[in-house]
């Protein structure tokens, strides 16, 4: 019935501001931006930031978390550019995760495991 998820929708407060902190800090890169809504290139699904204004409320919980190959990079790199993060890589059985904040203190995580 369905062939994939065609994209994962995010709130943000301020949509410009959010645009340049994801270019910034996580490397995306824009690739179409109308009115309250910016998309971002993030492999095969794209990730499409949704501007609520005075409405916006912080994503408690992680909703979707990012790959990485080489998450410890990850977390230093995001740690040394002053990135609310986990005191540490969490590694339970299997994988290895952390979260961290965006400007608008919504919660995000990282993932690894060991690809086949």
């Amino acid at each position: 019935m369905f062939k994939r998820i065609d994209t994962v929708f995010f709130p943000v407060r301020n949509l410009d501001a959010a645009i340049g902190w994801y270019s910034k800090h996580l490397g995306l890169t824009l690739r179409w931006k109308a009115e309250g809504y910016a998309c971002f290139d993030l492999a095969e699904t794209p990730l499409t930031l949704v501007e609520k204004g005075s409405a916006f409320t912080p994503v408690t919980d992680a909703s979707f978390n990012f790959y990485a190959a080489d998450i410890d990079s990850v977390y230093a790199t995001l740690k040394a550019a002053g990135i609310t993060v986990d005191d540490e890589i969490a590694a339970p059985p299997g994988v290895r995760f952390f979260g961290f904040h965006d400007l608008d203190g919504n919660r995000l995580e990282v993932c690894w495991w060991p690809e086949q």
